[in-house]
């Protein structure tokens, strides 16, 4: 089991290693949300997902919550990649309301949802959240 900080604390990700399969649950996904009071902030996620990375030979396949369940393994760079652009203010900071919060999303979203650009991976977050 791999420990990260996300969403909900003490989230554990399972690492299936003769299967080279890891169960990345709400750790890590298409729209992870940054939000609420039990949420981390985006650095502090970040190296959540730095620690994850660590593993990335050990897997060839993820599979997360929502959606499709099943993604592929540049997910993890992707959702790194929002957080980077977050801290450094870069990101798209596209403005969304969601279960009554105000949040943005650091890669513009579709009309059909997911990320405009086609990649998979984007973070939600409440302007708190955001060091």
């Amino acid at each position: 089991m791999i420990l990260v900080q996300e969403h909900t604390p003490g989230m554990m990700c399972a690492l299936i290693k003769e299967e080279r399969t890891i169960i990345f649950g709400d750790a890590c996904g298409v729209a992870v949300m940054l939000f609420n009071e039990f949420s981390t902030n985006v650095s502090t996620y970040l190296k959540s997902l730095q620690h994850l990375k660590e593993f990335e030979n050990e897997y060839d396949t993820i599979y997360r919550n929502h959606g499709t369940f099943v993604s592929p393994k540049e997910l993890l760079d992707n959702v790194m990649e929002c957080c980077e652009l977050i801290l450094s203010k870069k990101d798209d900071h596209m403005p969304l309301h969601m279960h009554g919060v105000d949040l943005f999303a650091a890669k513009e979203m579709s009309f059909e949802g997911g990320r405009k650009d086609g990649k998979e991976g984007d973070l939600l977050y409440a302007i708190d959240k955001a060091n």
